[in-house]
């Protein structure tokens, strides 16, 4: 699964190169022909267990490598090595992600354990890596500050 996004970005990408033109421009269209021509041939997209939200997040970086060329702030886009920098994000259509104690429910998947203790909160927004045959997961949640008092 983590090797999906890598799928939507090389098609963007090889798409961009042909039509030399700025992803973020044609956004919807290179969407259009991706759900029109591409997604009839690679069925298993549609399988159950695969978040379809996953496919914004790689139009979405893709813009963003794009963007940051156009900006003179990195270097042209290229395709990522399968195995190298894995990680996909799930947004779970805007719905909180519950978290809590060592453990962290995904959209589909179900409860997954965490080595470290999470708090008993929501998050909106989750990344899961691969890094050296091991998985992880970045998320950005809420808490209130704790006021203390001046010494």
């Amino acid at each position: 699964m983590p090797w999906f996004p890598q799928v939507e970005y090389r098609f963007r990408l090889r798409r961009s190169l042909l039509w030399g033109c700025l992803p973020l421009k044609h956004r919807l269209s290179l969407k259009k022909f991706f759900n029109k021509e591409v997604k009839p041939v690679l069925t298993w997209i549609k399988e159950k267990g695969i978040c379809q939200e996953i496919t914004e997040f790689a139009f979405d970086n893709l813009g963003k490598a794009f963007k940051n060329f156009f900006d003179e702030r990195s270097e042209y886009p290229k395709f990522k090595k399968k195995g190298c920098q894995e990680s996909f994000t799930i947004n779970a259509g805007g719905k909180p992600i519950a978290l809590g104690g060592f453990r962290i429910k995904l959209p589909t998947i179900g409860w997954v354990s965490t080595y470290e203790s999470l708090p008993q909160t929501k998050t909106k927004k989750v990344t899961i890596s691969q890094t050296a045959g091991d998985w992880y997961i970045a998320c950005a949640y809420e808490i209130s500050p704790l006021i203390t008092d001046k010494e």
